[in-house]
């Protein structure tokens, strides 16, 4: 049975080969292009697929998921974005907060199956109750002293029941990372 610290790093290693992590400063770095997806979408297990939030977008920096909720790590993914641009409802759902949190414009939806997408810096000009369908406009991306500064990006967080998950895990046409037994 492979180590821990090995499976970790074949996770990374998988993942800089499936989606490459662009530098923050990269103007070359390829651009991830997001198929609409007009109607919900469920995986073999029945569970809502998410559709990316940006039409299209470069990973800046890939969640790192903490063991325990307290211990730290990077709640989400950063996608590369430009100030303005529209941010799409990643499936149907009702939004659940709109408003600052510290001095960041955060919106959150709150999807099917137990999932919630919360985005920043984001502003919207929908109020908490509003339901979106799977590729409304929610918001756009704003102006932010984010921790992508100084370049502009969208941090999109993922919860499932309460606890954070890796956005690429329910993306669809991604999906989570498998790691097979070798032999």
């Amino acid at each position: 049975m492979a180590s821990p610290i090995r499976i970790a790093t074949t996770v990374a290693t998988t993942l800089a080969l499936v989606l490459p992590v662009a530098p923050a400063h990269s103007p070359e770095a390829a651009h991830v292009p997001s198929e609409p997806v007009p109607f919900e979408v469920t995986g073999d297990d029945g569970a809502t697929v998410l559709s990316a939030p940006l039409t299209a977008w470069t990973l800046m920096a890939p969640a790192r998921i903490p063991s325990k909720p307290w211990h730290p790590g990077h709640r989400g993914i950063d996608m590369s974005a430009t100030v303005g641009d529209p941010v799409l409802a990643p499936a149907a759902g009702t939004v659940t907060f709109a408003g600052y949190v510290v001095s960041r414009p955060v919106m959150t939806v709150t999807h099917a199956d137990g999932l919630v997408s919360s985005f920043e810096p984001v502003t919207t000009h929908l109020e908490v109750g509003a339901v979106v369908m799977r590729g409304d406009a929610v918001g756009q991306v704003a102006n932010g002293d984010g921790h992508c500064a100084p370049t502009t990006c969208v941090h999109w967080g993922v919860r499932e029941h309460g606890d954070y998950i890796n956005p690429l895990d329910v993306l669809a046409n991604l999906g989570p990372i498998r790691l097979l037994e070798v032999g």
